[in-house]
């Protein structure tokens, strides 16, 4: 049983995991009938000290419609990423990814 295989059944409720990269590739391209979002954070400053710093911010978060094959672009540049780290010797980073009804939410 893959790390994905529960977000492949419809389900009324959230379902959280949190998925290698790769695998997250895989879920996207075995998926069917689903609509992808990706989740994007966007700080909104709002306060500045003297010397230009920001010293206060508010954190907008937005889910964006996108298709598989733009997730699948996203979800491709983690991957590289996670092999950079790994040449480094930095620990792999894992992808959130959430599933309510047909849609399934990334980031």
């Amino acid at each position: 049983m893959t790390d994905y295989a529960p977000l492949l059944n419809e389900q009324d409720e959230t379902l959280k995991v949190y998925l290698d990269p790769v695998d997250a590739v895989k879920l996207v391209t075995r998926i069917r009938k689903v609509r992808f979002f990706l989740r994007v954070d966007l700080p909104v400053l709002t306060e500045f000290a003297e010397n230009g710093e920001p010293t206060r911010c508010y954190d907008i978060s937005e889910s964006l419609m996108v298709s598989a094959a733009q997730a699948l672009k996203v979800l491709a540049a983690k991957v590289n990423f996670n092999e950079l780290k790994a040449e480094n010797g930095g620990a792999p980073g894992k992808v959130e990814v959430a599933r309510l009804g047909n849609c399934i939410f990334i980031g």
